[in-house]
C-alpha cells in the first residue's frame, strides 16, 4: 500500500500521480506478459494437436503393417502346408512309378 505525503488539500498531487504512472506501466507489461502467454499457450495447443494427429497416423499404419505381416505370414504357412502335402504325394507317385519300373523289369 502506498503512503502519500499530505499537504494543504489534500495529498502530493506528483506523487499520487507517478503511483498512478507506475501502476499503468505495471499494468501494461503484466497485460503483455499475458498475451505472450496466450500466445504461448496456443502455440503449445497447436503443436500438441499436430503431434496428436502424428501420432494417430503412426498408430493407424503400425496397425495396417501388423495386419499386413499377418495376412503375408497366413498365406505363407497355408503355402508351406500345401508343399508340405504334396511332398508325400509326389513322393508316393515316384515310388510308384518305380514299382511298375521293377514290375516292368520283371
Amino acid at each position: 500500500m502506498a503512503e502519500f505525503k499530505k499537504q494543504w488539500r489534500g495529498y502530493n498531487k506528483q506523487e499520487v500521480s507517478q503511483k498512478i504512472d507506475d501502476l499503468n506501466k505495471t499494468i501494461t507489461n503484466q497485460q503483455q506478459q499475458i498475451n505472450q502467454l496466450q500466445n504461448e499457450i496456443q502455440s503449445l495447443q497447436q503443436a500438441n494437436n499436430e503431434l496428436t494427429k502424428q501420432i494417430t497416423i503412426q498408430e493407424k499404419t503400425n496397425e495396417e503393417i501388423a495386419r499386413l505381416a499377418l495376412k503375408e505370414a497366413s498365406d505363407l504357412i497355408e503355402k508351406a502346408k500345401r508343399n508340405a502335402n504334396m511332398i508325400p504325394k509326389e513322393s508316393m507317385e515316384y515310388v510308384r512309378g518305380l514299382s511298375k519300373d521293377v514290375d516292368d523289369i520283371k
